[in-house]
């Protein structure tokens, strides 16, 4: 058996996505996805994150501590923000969640142990 580790996962939801793409043309949709996936992958990048799985219209992605997670959601938040003040189509906000959780080997995506929620 692996060691057990404490880590940290932040989940992101594009709220409303069902409707937004129902609203614009599949190519017109396909865009706003890779734009809003590439805004919360620079933040994953920039606060040492490591994108477990991709949701659909969110992802799943793990770090080694709390703080750097917290760290990433506000940056995440910060760039939907801007994207939110120059762009016709608004992205909200509100579904960052994160959990505390004991692993095994995450990185590897054995089962978790225990999970808590944080937000």
């Amino acid at each position: 058996m692996g060691q057990t580790e404490n880590i940290t996962i932040l989940f992101t939801d594009l709220v409303g996505s069902t409707e937004l793409s129902s609203s614009l043309t599949p190519e017109a949709a396909d865009e706003v996805r890779r734009a809003h996936f590439s805004a919360l992958r620079d933040a994953i990048a920039a606060t040492g994150g490591t994108e477990v799985k991709n949701l659909g219209d969110g992802l799943m992605v793990g770090f080694d501590a709390t703080a750097p997670a917290l760290s990433c959601a506000v940056q995440m938040q910060q760039a939907i923000d801007r994207h939110n003040r120059k762009s016709e189509s608004a992205w909200d906000p509100r579904r960052l969640h994160i959990l505390e959780a004991r692993m095994e080997s995450w990185r590897t995506r054995r089962p978790v142990q225990s999970v808590t929620r944080r937000s």
